[in-house]
């Protein structure tokens, strides 16, 4: 039938700029399709009745006109919907707009409504506008002028006496400020290689069908080189757009920008450098000394005193030394149980293999030991966890969630630091259980054994590696072949080499060979969803590169590699060239979680697979390998849209403040280690599939973006050592 609408003011204006120099904000309304939540209700969104009105609400899957879900509004008494809450207007807004999408299947009015509050949340004036007559999917839209004296705009929904079913999808609010927004000029904030093209990346609120353009200069402000921008193509939950400009011919220097124009908006990126081997060189130094300030039961001068002498209380009373090792994140517990203390020696001695000298360069002029130093004082560590009966690790030295959080002092307070009384931390999760942290273990000594030859690191790797089943050796295939490698080379054993050969094999049966994610790499043979997650994706792929690096290739390991190439290029075609998780059967930027549930960023999974990419470069020779595995790192070091790099002390702009209990030690406010990765980018939770960084500066930031953590700087050591 045909549709009737009260209003049908046009939202055009808001897409160009330029109507009276006023200008379109971001979408006010943080969960504009419903995606986020449950059938009864969607997150950032609440019930209304005004005046007592009553209704039937539900979110329903499957109606959604975009997505998957959408707002369904059923029988109302009176007046009955949802509504946003307040939103605080951004600077010198002047005109804002409403709409939505709404499919009408019987008669009875819905409406959008605009609410103005003043700073003080009184209300100031209120406008609506309906549809009342049965649509398919049409637009719905309020308009009006802000007040002067709002401060605050909400946005409702709502039906009055209405009988038939009502479904509302796509919401967007927008205001027109006399302000134009930031263009953001995105870059890798430490440098490009001058070898190879640099990747900026322009973002932006405001579409801009023709692009843009760009131009370089130096440190004195002259000019370099320009070009053009084109378009790389929007991210529409975001609610951003983006211009990608490729620059090719700079020479070597420091103090680069790159100046950028898209519809009628500029902006300039912060400064970066152009170098040979320019992350080698500035950054595996840093990414390794920061192990230094995370030791644990030792002084760290400037830092922290002994610490946690009485490591610690094993479950039947008695006590084990286990002191040592390193604080695992912004916490003070030592933690085995996800094998991230190995892999930290693991990729510590993995660096230094490719990059002493930059890396002992570094160490001198910092005063802090050498990476191998490091990885030694980790290993050690690892001695002391390993179970004399099993040969297997104890997983974690940890007071329980609830103690860790309450802890916020100095590490040396938080136990007296004699072993044997009542505050010494337990020794928790049994050696039987686990079997992956072994297999890390195993990979870590054997290397480390290697290069410092040392029988005892060797010794205890082989005792690591058969201190489990072939059966759960499969949790941890790709590193069980990467301590075979090290064992082979450290013991000039054939028998090593077939088991890795055998342990390639394996791997090769888990590639995915048909459908959606065809190329990437399934838990075990047969599987049909890539093995991805927070802390990991590719590890398969860097075992395999290796392998066929030491021994040749006569398995098809090239050939299963581009297969590879091929699934991680479709994983990541958005703008930034990041990869997703796969979650829900679908890929995500962000893990979603129920709220309340333990999540964290996953700046380990996009290193990690940038190592995997970097080591199926060294052995295909394509670009396209590492062109993408550059991608991933530039998301860490600033290309990401906060522009904010994420490893302490590199580039301009790091995380004003991080989740870490050294902020308690006097002189380190921002609790700021240096070369610290941090968690990353998220999404809130629970929340759409949108970027969220805490940036507060006067308390405790969240843990699952601003708190760095010890795989975060593995995973960068391995992946940038290996370029």
């Amino acid at each position: 039938m045909r549709s009737v609408l009260v209003s049908v003011l046009s939202l055009t204006v808001l897409a160009t700029p330029g109507r009276g120099d006023l200008w379109p904000s971001e979408n006010l309304i943080a969960n504009p399709g419903f995606e986020a939540g449950d059938a009864k209700r969607a997150t950032t969104w609440y019930v209304v009745g005004p005046g007592g009105g009553k209704g039937a609400c539900a979110f329903e899957n499957g109606a959604g006109r975009a997505g998957t879900r959408a707002l369904k509004l059923g029988t109302t008494t009176g007046d009955f919907g949802i509504r946003t809450g307040k939103r605080r207007l951004p600077p010198g807004s002047k005109r804002a707009s409403f709409e939505v999408q709404v499919k009408l299947i019987d008669s009875g009015p819905v409406y959008v409504c605009i609410n103005w509050y003043s700073r003080d949340a009184k209300l100031l004036t209120s406008r609506s506008e309906a549809v009342s007559e049965t649509c398919e999917w049409t637009r719905l839209a309020v308009t009006d002028d802000v007040p002067s004296a709002a401060k605050w705009i909400e946005c409702i929904i709502w039906a009055r006496d209405h009988s038939g079913v009502a479904f509302v999808d796509d919401a967007c609010a927008r205001a027109l400020t006399d302000k134009p927004p930031p263009l953001d000029v995105l870059c890798n904030q430490v440098g490009y290689d001058p070898s190879r093209p640099a990747e900026i990346l322009v973002q932006s609120t405001v579409p801009a069908s023709g692009g843009g353009t760009y131009r370089a200069v130096d440190a004195q402000g002259q000019e370099v080189c320009k070009g053009q921008l084109s378009s790389a193509g929007a991210i529409p939950v975001w609610d951003r757009h983006y211009f990608i400009g490729v620059i090719d011919g700079l020479k070597p220097g420091s103090g680069y920008r790159v100046e950028a124009k898209v519809g009628g908006l500029s902006g300039a990126s912060y400064p970066f450098s152009i170098a040979r081997d320019v992350l080698k060189r500035r950054t595996v130094g840093p990414a390794a000394e920061f192990y230094y300030y995370q030791r644990c039961g030792c002084e760290v001068p400037g830092w922290h005193k002994a610490c946690h002498m009485d490591d610690a209380r094993m479950p039947d009373g008695s006590h084990r030394d286990v002191t040592g090792a390193w604080h695992d994140a912004g916490d003070y517990n030592k933690y085995n149980s996800c094998g991230f203390a190995a892999l930290s020696v693991y990729a510590l001695a993995y660096a230094y293999e490719r990059a002493g000298k930059i890396m002992d360069e570094h160490a001198r002029s910092k005063g802090v030991p050498s990476a191998l130093n490091e990885a030694a004082w980790g290993a050690d560590w690892l001695l002391k966890m390993q179970d004399e009966e099993t040969g297997r690790l104890w997983a974690n030295v940890y007071r329980g969630r609830v103690m860790t959080a309450l802890y916020w002092a100095p590490p040396e307070y938080e136990t007296d630091n004699k072993p044997g009384t009542d505050d010494d931390r337990p020794l928790l999760g049994h050696p039987k259980a686990h079997n992956y942290r072994n297999q890390r273990a195993s990979a870590a000594l054997a290397l480390l054994g290697r290069l410092t030859k040392k029988q005892k690191y060797v010794q205890a790797a082989e005792r690591f590696y058969h201190a489990i089943t072939e059966k759960e050796r499969e949790g941890e295939m790709a590193f069980s072949l990467l301590a075979c490698l090290e064992l082979e080379k450290v013991l000039g054993s054939a028998k090593y080499g077939s088991l890795a050969r055998a342990h390639a094999q394996r791997l090769l049966e888990r590639q995915i060979p048909s459908g959606r994610y065809k190329g990437g790499f399934a838990r075990a043979p047969g599987g049909k969803t890539p093995h991805i997650g927070c802390t990991h994706l590719g590890s398969e792929v860097a075992a395999l590169s290796l392998y066929a690096l030491a021994h040749g290739d006569d398995l098809g390991i090239r050939e299963a590699l581009m297969g590879y190439l091929r699934f991680s290029q479709r994983l990541a075609d958005n703008p930034f060239k990041i990869s997703k998780l796969v979650q829900g059967g679908k890929p995500v930027f962000f893990l979603s979680v129920p709220w309340g549930t333990h999540h964290v960023a996953q700046n380990t999974m996009y290193l990690m697979q940038a190592w995997a990419l970097t080591c199926a470069w060294k052995l295909t020779k394509d670009d396209a390998f590492l062109a993408l595995a550059t991608r991933q790192i530039d998301w860490v070091l600033g290309r990401n849209p906060f522009g904010l790099c994420m490893m302490e002390g590199q580039g301009s702009f790091n995380p004003p403040r991080y989740h870490h209990r050294y902020l308690s030690i006097p002189g380190h406010r921002r609790g700021a280690v240096p070369g610290a990765v941090c968690n990353g980018i998220a999404r809130r939770q629970p929340g759409p599939d949108k970027p969220i960084f805490d940036m507060r500066t006067n308390t405790i930031p969240q843990f699952e973006t601003n708190e760095p953590w010890l795989p975060h700087n593995a995973t960068y050591l391995l992946a940038v050592s290996s370029r």
